[in-house]
C-alpha cells in the first residue's frame, strides 16, 4: 500500500490475476523503515507522475510487492524546468506484514511574485545614430522571469527599409535598424533633403517635402546661380519611385 504524508486521495491498484485492491493515500507518520528497491514487475501501480520533470530526467523505482497489493512504482525527478523547484517527498508501501518508507522528488510550481523594472517610458535618441529606442519589460509568469524588449524606429528625416516602421527585438541584442536618409527633391541639390515622421516612416515613400517650407527658385546663368523668386508647396510632396 502507498501512503503520502501530505494529502488524501485514492489510487486504484491493478494486480495480476484476480487480485484487485484499493490503496489509500492518507496523512500518517513516517514508519522510518526504508523500503527495499525491487525490480518493477508486470503488476504495479504508479503512485505519481513525471510530467513536471524537466524532459525525461527522472529515475524509476518499485517497492513493496506482497500478494495483496503488487508493486508500487515511483518516479523521482532529477531536474526541473524553469519556474519549478525540486521538492523531496516521502511515501509508504507495504512489504508483507510491515510498512516501509520510500523517498522521491517532484517538481513543484514556484509562486511568482517578481516585479519587473518599468524602464524609460519614452523614445530616446541614440547619440551618433539615426534611430531611437524604447525599452520595456514584461513578466513571463510561466518562467517567472522578466523579459526585456527594445523597440527601434528611425529618426525624422530617415526611413526604415521594409514595411514596418518599428522593429521589436528581445534583449540582449546588438541590433542596428536599417534606417536610410530621405532623398533630396532634386538631383543637383537645389532643394534640401526630404523629411519623414518618426514612427510612421516605413519605406522611401514615407519621405516628403513639407508643405510649410518655401524654396528659392534658382537658375544657372553661365557660371552663376541666380535666385529669381520663391515658391511654397500647397501640400506635402511625397517621394515616388520613378518607373524603370
Amino acid at each position: 500500500m502507498f501512503r503520502s504524508i501530505s494529502r488524501v486521495f485514492f489510487v486504484l491498484i491493478c494486480a495480476t490475476g484476480a487480485n484487485v485492491a484499493m490503496a489509500i493515500v492518507a496523512d500518517k507518520p513516517s514508519p522510518g523503515l526504508l523500503c527495499r528497491d525491487k525490480a518493477c514487475g508486470s503488476a504495479y501501480v504508479t503512485v505519481n507522475n513525471f510530467s513536471s520533470c524537466s524532459g525525461n530526467q527522472y529515475k524509476t523505482a518499485c517497492y513493496g510487492g506482497d500478494s495483496t497489493y503488487g508493486n508500487v512504482k515511483v518516479y523521482s525527478c532529477v531536474s526541473c524546468p524553469s519556474g519549478y523547484t525540486l521538492t523531496g517527498k516521502t511515501g509508504t508501501a507495504d512489504e508483507s506484514t510491515s510498512t516501509c518508507e520510500f523517498r522521491y522528488s517532484e517538481c513543484e510550481k514556484v509562486e511568482c511574485n517578481k516585479t519587473c523594472a518599468i524602464g524609460l517610458p519614452r523614445w530616446t535618441m541614440v547619440v551618433g545614430t539615426n534611430y531611437q529606442t524604447y525599452t520595456s519589460s514584461s513578466l513571463n509568469k510561466d518562467e517567472c522571469e522578466c523579459v526585456t524588449y527594445t523597440k527601434y524606429r528611425c529618426n525624422a528625416g530617415y526611413y526604415m527599409e521594409g514595411t514596418n516602421p518599428i522593429v521589436v527585438k528581445k534583449e540582449p541584442a546588438s541590433y542596428k535598424p536599417p534606417c536610410r536618409r530621405c532623398p533630396r527633391a532634386l538631383d543637383k541639390g537645389l532643394l534640401s533633403y526630404g523629411t519623414s515622421k518618426a514612427g510612421s516612416n516605413a519605406g522611401i515613400s514615407s519621405c516628403y517635402i513639407d508643405k510649410s517650407d518655401s524654396y528659392s527658385h534658382k537658375v544657372q546663368e553661365e557660371t552663376k546661380i541666380n535666385t529669381i523668386g520663391k515658391y511654397r508647396l500647397s501640400v506635402d510632396c511625397h517621394y515616388k519611385q520613378p518607373a524603370n
